[in-house]
């Protein structure tokens, strides 16, 4: 990719660099600014964009947060990695949502199915997901988890405050 398209290159080497920074130096604590979390799924978005055959039905709506709300660290991102993950690499349909108001966070995640993965049950990475989240934010979250035969659909809801 870096001796076809330069300039895209130097860009996906710098979100890697600060995907990178941020897991490592950022993410030590209980909480981290939203604005950051937001900020990191973006570039993450971006790079695993770069992998796929198609982008031509890939949805993405982030929030732009002003605010000074926290958020655990990389409690989204397995959602949003699974998406890319189970999602079907020649004609990807994904789909990912954050909408935030008040103290409430909702997350939207959906994805086609690759052939393949539709004959395999839930993996480790979904169940880590949930322990978390409950380790975590205890009452404060809901999450409905929608496993159709061709598609897969998350609605995680967090409060903020918890």
């Amino acid at each position: 990719m870096t001796s076809i398209d330069l300039p895209k290159g130097r860009e996906s080497i710098i979100k890697l660099s600060d995907a990178l920074r941020y897991m490592l130096y950022k993410t030590d604590t209980d909480r981290v600014p939203l604005k950051s979390e937001i900020e990191y799924l973006s570039n993450y978005i971006e790079l695993e964009k770069l992998r796929l055959e198609s982008v031509n039905d890939i949805h993405i709506k982030l929030p732009i947060v002003n605010s000074d709300k926290q958020i655990a660290p990389l409690i989204l991102l397995p959602f949003v990695e699974n998406c890319f993950k189970h999602s079907d690499k020649a004609t990807p349909e994904i789909e990912i949502k954050i909408n935030v108001d008040n103290n409430n966070l909702r997350l939207m995640c959906k994805n086609n199915k690759a052939e393949s993965i539709m004959k395999e049950d839930g993996g480790v990475g979904m169940t880590n997901a949930k322990k978390r989240l409950e380790l975590i934010y205890e009452n404060g979250y809901e999450l409905k988890i929608g496993d159709k035969a061709n598609y897969y659909k998350i609605e995680l809801t967090l409060d903020l405050n918890a």
